[in-house]
């Protein structure tokens, strides 16, 4: 089948419209010139251009400013203080509390340094240098007793450690039962 070709209507323009175009091509040059001073009355530096937000963030950074300068002269003011308190030596409830930890500790510490004085005098005056030298030689042999038998008795766990593998590998391996005839 023969296909049809379809034939492009022709748009029929009116004068009215022939003439609005003839006068839009003739206007064309005019509105660029117009649109070329326009650009030029604009200032070309973005310095001048005026934000809005401008006076918003100069508000703002002066806040800011104002707030922590109040904060450093607070701080000043307290360390003035706190300085001035310390070399003036004023008491303080802190201080008096400390000074009299201090002197009960120290009553406390004499009050048993004197105890322990008095119990060493008594034993030291009891016993005769005889009795001591067979206290410190008693306790040295006791001493000496404990590290041996320490020290044996880790040589017996090692030397049980190693017996008990030599059983068990022993033990694992069966005997081979041959018999040889004479």
């Amino acid at each position: 089948m023969p296909v049809k070709k379809k034939k492009a209507k022709k748009r029929r323009v009116n004068r009215t419209i022939k003439k609005d175009i003839a006068r839009a091509v003739e206007d064309i040059p005019r509105m660029i010139m117009r649109e070329i001073e326009i650009a030029d009355r604009r200032p070309s530096s973005p310095h001048v251009i005026k934000r809005p937000e401008r006076s918003r963030h100069l508000l703002m950074w002066t806040g800011v400013a104002v707030i922590s300068s109040v904060v450093f002269a607070m701080w000043f003011l307290n360390t003035k203080n706190t300085l001035s308190a310390i070399r003036q030596g004023a008491p303080s409830q802190e201080r008096q509390l400390v000074s009299t930890a201090r002197e009960d500790l120290r009553a406390i510490m004499k009050s048993l340094a004197e105890s322990e004085r008095n119990e060493l005098s008594a034993a030291v005056g009891q016993t005769t240098p005889a009795e001591i030298k067979t206290t410190v030689k008693n306790a040295l042999t006791s001493l000496f007793l404990t590290a041996a038998t320490a020290s044996s008795s880790s040589a017996a766990v090692t030397t049980t450690a190693a017996t008990s593998t030599e059983t068990t590998n022993a033990s694992s391996t069966s005997p081979s039962t041959t018999t040889y005839d004479q």
